[in-house]
């Protein structure tokens, strides 16, 4: 992977749950995970019917350096925009490479 092309900043987060000391309730936060230079691939989007009610959806493919630990149940934060993680692809000969495939959170 040549350094040149990821241009694009990444935080990638997790789901943290702890109990509120007061009350016992559980309490969700998001944590910074990595901090990551990316390339995006792809952007696409268009509208899907659900329920009778219509609704869009924008997809968006990141490539970064492999980092052990990335699962689909992490979030993307990329120019104030958050991804959920969809899929990780582990790409290349020796797991060098991640492709990130995300969707907005509307």
């Amino acid at each position: 992977m040549r350094a040149g092309r990821l241009r694009e900043r990444l935080i990638i987060e997790q789901k943290m749950v702890t109990k509120n000391a007061d009350y016992g309730s559980e309490v969700e936060t998001w944590v910074v995970f990595a901090e990551l230079r990316a390339e995006v691939l792809r952007v696409d989007g268009g509208e899907q019917v659900l329920a009778e009610r219509e609704s869009g959806y924008i997809h968006t493919k990141f490539r970064v350096r492999s980092v052990t630990g990335i699962h689909a149940r992490m979030r993307i934060v990329h120019n104030g925009v958050i991804h959920q993680i969809r899929f990780v692809e582990n790409i290349k000969d020796g797991g060098r490479e991640l492709v990130l495939h995300c969707e907005v959170i509307q």
